[in-house]
């Protein structure tokens, strides 16, 4: 009985959370995070200076996160030049291995153990898509899944700038 609650309440929590709209952020300090991917190479949001970076945080039990990944492999293959798609997955390193060989993903995943988050802000529900611009700035940052259109429109109106 205990767990049907404990569920129901997450349920309820992550559906207010999804409720959200793509925020405005504050300018900050340029955003360098350094993650590292499921072979256990760094990687870091500054060697990507230049072009736009979007991370997506997500989970593999999430179906929120689950939707986005073709959202995100339609994006990538639009703006090759201008944009770095990067998924952090909030899972154990080796379920995303598998996750990932099941999902066929093609844009880089990395393990969203970050070593300074303090630039974009916690990440405190799955999905999450930070975009990060050219000079390392944060741009925008949607808390919950990415509805249709939502991300091509942003990014569109980023390129455009």
């Amino acid at each position: 009985m205990n767990r049907a609650l404990t569920t129901t309440v997450l349920i309820l929590f992550f559906t207010a959370v999804a409720c959200g709209s793509a925020q405005r952020v504050k300018k900050g300090p340029p955003v360098s995070l350094i993650f590292s991917n499921v072979d256990g190479r760094a990687i870091s949001t500054a060697q990507f200076r230049g072009k736009y970076v979007l991370l997506h945080f997500f989970s593999s039990w999430s179906l929120g996160s689950i939707r986005d990944v073709f959202t995100l492999q339609k994006i990538s293959g639009k703006y090759p030049k201008e944009l770095i798609v990067i998924g952090v997955a909030l899972d154990h390193t080796k379920f995303v291995k598998v996750w990932r060989e099941e999902t066929k993903v093609e844009y880089a995943v990395v393990i969203g153990k970050m070593r300074n988050p303090a630039p974009i802000g916690m990440v405190r529900s799955v999905p999450t898509t930070v975009i990060i611009g050219p000079k390392g700035y944060v741009k925008a940052r949607i808390d919950r899944s990415l509805r249709s259109g939502e991300l091509s429109t942003l990014l569109e109106r980023f390129l455009s700038q």
